[in-house]
């Protein structure tokens, strides 16, 4: 990640002047975020960032906004997989008048393909033996690499078929690219609208590297974690603006929910704790918990990374919110927390490094607006673009 995050810097370089040139930086950081995880996870490369774009990331790119248009059709999918034959949904498909369903079947089709020949080429260098592995660009070490690997030496019956690992490579594309991308993005913006944070932050930086007579190939990723301003910037940033807002669960089993507070019910009495019959779907609000005063302070509302430098109020432990990250609801928790944050955080901790030290950032004239459309993804006001649009004037330092 750190070789390509020095390429992609001197990429954006080629497209920025000294005095300061505006970018549509949510296409490169898409981009970014895509290559790190095909990288990682497939031991696959999309291609360098300035002529990104095979068929298959574009598929991917168009995924999310494609998919958003089908919203009311999602319901009764599984209902539709269940009464009729796969043939049978794929010709209805491909002759349904609507535009949208048939572009979603191509899209489905590029991925599938696609991920069927990285598949196979993969197979084959196992076969080959660990010299051949070695040549591959994950050298063995990507996530499907290993995955291979252990489905040949598991039990017969406990393997995964290749329709699984399939499944397992599209989740982890569509899951891991738009999330971390829409986060970075947002960090940058946030510098960029808040001057004094982004200047304290290239200290920081510039005194764990180039004054330490270091530079940021040296920090590992316990090195990053460490930076405490960085830190606190990618914590906040996280806090304020999760990329999802709302999340769903529903329950195995019949439960009593406790309630942190008492609330008072139709005949005046306290309601101490809520019955959630089996079955029933239940609505997480990760971005009120992130924000509620009651436990992040009366300021809870404001961004101030400025707040994970000191002790956190004691109502912060004291909520015990579900969490796996930082006392906040943004990568859920439990069973079905995000299975990739740790990997998140990295790539954000390391981006955003790169960025702020090689870079400047100054609000755009064009306003900025966030769109929710199964994540939440900045637009220009006034564009009627699918894709995610994010100028900033940049300038290097």
């Amino acid at each position: 990640m750190f070789n390509q995050v020095a390429q992609d810097v001197h990429t954006l370089h080629g497209q920025v002047s000294q005095e300061g040139t505006e970018v549509e930086m949510s296409e490169y950081l898409s981009r970014f975020s895509l290559e790190a995880v095909g990288r990682t996870a497939l031991g696959y490369s999309f291609g360098p960032l300035d002529v990104h774009g095979t068929d298959y990331s574009l598929a991917l790119k168009e995924f999310g906004p494609t998919l958003v248009k089908l919203h009311l059709w999602r319901p009764i999918l599984p209902w539709l997989k269940w009464l009729f034959p796969l043939s049978v949904l794929r010709a209805a498909a491909s002759v349904f008048p609507w535009k949208v369903v048939r572009h979603m079947q191509a899209i489905s089709d590029n991925v599938y393909q696609t991920s069927r020949e990285v598949l196979r080429k993969k197979g084959e260098a196992i076969k080959q033996g660990d010299a051949a592995v070695r040549q591959e660009i994950g050298e063995g070490k990507d996530l499907i690499s290993i995955l291979l690997r252990q489905n040949i030496l598991g039990l017969e019956g406990e393997r995964l078929t290749e329709d699984d690992i399939l499944g397992q490579m599209s989740l982890l594309l569509l899951a891991a690219t738009d999330t971390t991308s829409a986060s970075i993005t947002r960090v940058v913006q946030l510098l960029a609208e808040n001057p004094k944070v982004q200047e304290t932050l290239r200290h920081e930086i510039l005194e764990a590297t180039t004054h330490a007579g270091r530079t940021l190939f040296d920090l590992d990723y316990d090195a990053f974690a460490k930076l405490p301003y960085l830190e606190a910037v990618v914590r906040e940033s996280l806090r304020m603006y999760p990329v999802f807002y709302m999340a769903n669960r529903v329950s195995d089993e019949d439960a009593l929910l406790p309630l942190s507070e008492p609330i008072t019910g139709t005949d005046g009495k306290p309601i101490h704790e809520l019955f959630i019959p089996a079955g029933t779907t239940i609505w997480l609000n990760m971005l009120g918990s992130n924000r509620d005063p009651a436990i992040w302070a009366p300021d809870a509302h404001e961004w101030k990374p400025e707040r994970w430098l000191a002790p956190l109020p004691a109502s912060v432990a004291d909520a015990r919110t579900p969490s796996v990250f930082a006392n906040m609801s943004t990568f859920a928790a439990g069973p079905r927390s995000c299975i990739g944050y740790n990997y998140a955080l990295a790539e954000m901790r390391i981006a955003i490094a790169h960025l702020v030290l090689a870079f400047k950032f100054t609000p755009s004239d064009k306003e900025i607006v966030w769109k929710l459309g199964g994540i939440v993804s900045p637009s220009v006001r006034g564009s009627d673009s699918m894709k995610p649009e994010f100028p900033v004037v940049m300038s290097r330092v």
